[in-house]
């Protein structure tokens, strides 16, 4: 378990659930626990989001590979390299679901 950041009223906390890598926001009064980070809210797209875009890719692979990159927020994807970041997670072939899953993440900030 991992503090991304810490404001007065809330934490971002990184965690890994039952082997899936996870961001929540937490209240800042809460201990960084697992128990208390599996009710928080989730950064970003969740698994169901992905799988409902009904890309022809493994959906649980497309979301780790976007995690393992660095691609939470839509502010990841607009930095420099974000977008290559987005692609190069994609399998070759599915170039025009690039659209789609950013739109994703501007729909979940």
């Amino acid at each position: 378990m991992r503090i991304i950041s810490r404001t007065r009223s809330n934490q971002l906390v990184e965690f890994i659930d039952e082997g899936e890598l996870r961001r929540v926001w937490l209240p800042a009064d809460l201990e960084a626990r697992i128990e208390d980070a599996r009710r928080g809210i989730d950064v970003g797209p969740i698994l169901d989001d992905i799988e409902a875009l009904g890309l022809a890719i493994d959906p649980e692979k497309l979301l780790q590979g976007l995690r393992k990159r660095g691609i939470w927020t839509i502010e990841d994807v607009r930095r420099p390299g974000g977008g290559k970041k987005v692609r190069s997670a994609l399998q070759e072939g599915l170039g025009w679901a690039a659209t789609r899953l950013i739109n994703l993440y501007l729909d979940r900030r």
